[in-house]
């Protein structure tokens, strides 16, 4: 099992009512959310395996709710729903060893999707792996220009913050309200 990237200090520092995030993996994100305090709790993986465990993992929390699919076809309709503002953990992407959705990095779907909200001006956007960006494996047209311009489009009022994570200093990407 690996540990999320997301520390108990980043997460609680962006905390919303509701927390959105894209990658379950083995629950770790789950978790720190659940300790953090979060009321509600929508996480997406792609891996109906991993997906299944974490079913196991997180049964009896009634606060959390995972789906199994594509997060740039399944977080729209988290938003959609959204009545609060929520904090983003956008974290899905190709791995060797597993499954892989339409693109290897959704990032620009899942952006869409936020960006689509009444509440968008409202919401956290914390997108880890920042170090990632512009390497091969998580496709082409993943760059930092690109994605700082559509964080602004999203909200031209917000501020650009970022956070160290445990795999690397300034690796994860924060929108702030």
């Amino acid at each position: 099992m690996r540990n999320t990237t997301l520390t108990p200090e980043v997460i609680a520092k962006y905390k919303n009512d509701v927390f959105v995030e894209s990658g379950t993996a083995d629950g770790a994100g789950v978790l720190r959310a659940i300790f953090a305090g979060f009321k509600i709790i929508y996480s997406i993986e792609i891996d109906v395996d991993r997906q299944k465990r974490n079913l196991r993992r997180f049964k009896g929390y009634d606060n959390v709710i995972l789906l199994a699919g594509d997060s740039s076809r399944l977080l729209q309709g988290i938003v959609t729903g959204l009545k609060a503002p929520a904090t983003f953990w956008l974290d899905a992407h190709y791995e060797k060893r597993g499954p892989c959705g339409e693109r290897k990095c959704p990032l620009y779907d899942e952006l869409y999707a936020i960006a689509t909200s009444p509440l968008k001006d409202q919401h956290t956007i914390m997108i880890d792996d920042v170090r990632m960006i512009g390497k091969r494996k998580w496709g082409k047209g993943i760059d930092m220009a690109m994605l700082t311009h559509k964080l602004a489009m999203i909200n031209p009022k917000g501020r650009i913050i970022y956070e160290d994570n445990t795999m690397a200093k300034k690796d994860v990407m924060v929108l702030t309200p």
